[in-house]
């Protein structure tokens, strides 16, 4: 265990030496143009945090996944310890069924830390699953099951007691009621169609200030926004067109920018991110463009705390991409390949400390452990086998 503690903290010590190295010598070394920039003057305080590990070196958490199988789906609880390794749990019955493929999206679990709940969908029986979390030990209780009276629900979002569904085969969303804590209503009139039929919905989530739903349709191009009233009820969407094709995943940014992946139909190397203004709006518009990864298959996105980073997975190039969100919003390429994965890595999440990168491997029913350093990069841990490879979701507690 000892020994396991002084390699990470030697590899925290020697990314952060490298950093200091850059900045002393920039006069005299070919130095990325964006590098300076991205360190914010030595004060990125996604950054500084990994500097300052004397407070969080000691911190555990768990990741959440659903196997999506059918006739009895399941979470699988992982605990991960102060080094970012992690250790299989058990497994809680969601009183629902999945589907047993790939649901091509992102968001099949949603978490409510303020509350110690977790949302799962079931693409089998076309319900939502509520758990309460245990905060001692990250154990799951069912709380309810309820029928969404929509077909094959795949992604799921939660603010406060209003939490959203979005469904490819009714091709819709609809919004549910948390009640007295233990239990779920649907909301009459909540249901709101996408764009057209065969959207194909790959994520639903609400902006930061809770007042707007986000779903990117990856067959129609689309990024489809809808207000959400003080009653929790959601008014009819409008469409943005995205800047490249297929978006998938995304995440919230710093300056108010939710930054998405786009898949480009899958084309070898053309994977491109791009950053748009206006998430706590129906506003939505790209601040520099597309950014190319030069990778394949760009899918789940992941955002650090103080939103200056954003990780992404690339299925069918096998590994994860970084980008760094500037002060203005412009997205940054700090490097197509940051790290490698397993066999076509899908959903991706940061730790609840902001440390850990985890990413499902959906190829080899696998979960790939990073470390994260300095400037966007990724230092491996390990991999973790036994999860399904259809399986869905992945959140952090």
């Amino acid at each position: 265990m000892k020994k396991n503690l002084h390699y990470y903290v030697a590899a925290w010590a020697l990314v952060l030496a490298m950093f200091a190295s850059c900045s002393k010598e920039e006069t005299n070394q070919p130095i990325d143009v964006n590098q300076v920039d991205i360190s914010e003057a030595g004060q990125n305080p996604d950054d500084l945090l990994l500097s300052n590990q004397n407070d969080r070196i000691a911190l555990s958490g768990y990741l959440y996944t659903q196997t999506n199988a059918t006739g009895n789906n399941q979470i699988m609880i992982y605990r991960h310890n102060w080094a970012g390794a992690l250790t299989y749990v058990g497994a809680v019955s969601t009183g629902g069924s999945g589907n047993g493929k790939s649901l091509s999206s992102q968001g099949a679990l949603a978490i409510d830390r303020q509350q110690n709940r977790l949302f799962a969908v079931n693409a089998g029986s076309n319900s939502l699953s509520m758990f309460s979390i245990d905060p001692a030990n990250g154990n799951l209780t069912l709380l309810d099951n309820e029928p969404l009276q929509s077909v094959t629900p795949v992604s799921v979002t939660v603010k406060g007691s209003f939490v959203y569904v979005v469904n490819d085969g009714s091709n819709n969303i609809r919004g549910l009621q948390v009640i007295g804590g233990n239990s779920m209503v649907l909301l009459s009139n909540s249901s709101k169609v996408l764009s057209s039929s065969g959207a194909g919905p790959a994520q639903i989530s609400f902006s930061p200030n809770g007042n707007w739903l986000h779903v990117t349709e990856r067959n129609k191009n689309f990024i489809r926004t809808f207000q959400v009233n003080a009653g929790g009820y959601a008014q009819p969407g409008t469409n943005t067109a995205a800047i490249g094709k297929t978006p998938v995943g995304f995440c919230y940014g710093r300056s108010n920018t939710l930054v998405v992946t786009h898949a480009e139909s899958n084309a070898v190397g053309q994977s491109v991110g791009a950053s748009y203004s206006g998430n706590n709006s129906n506003i939505l518009a790209t601040v520099n463009g597309s950014i190319s990864t030069a990778q394949s298959g760009s899918g789940c996105a992941a955002g650090t705390i103080f939103g200056r980073y954003a990780f992404v997975t690339n299925n069918i190039s096998n590994n994860i991409s970084s980008y760094y969100i500037a002060s203005s919003g412009n997205l940054v390429l700090v490097n197509g390949s940051a790290a490698a994965t397993g066999n076509a890595p899908t959903d991706i999440c940061l730790s609840n400390s902001n440390l850990f990168v985890y990413a499902i491997n959906s190829g080899d029913g696998t979960i790939s452990a990073y470390l994260r350093g300095v400037l966007g990069t990724l230092i491996p841990i390990g991999t973790t086998s036994g999860v399904t490879t259809f399986g869905a979701g992945l959140v952090s507690y």
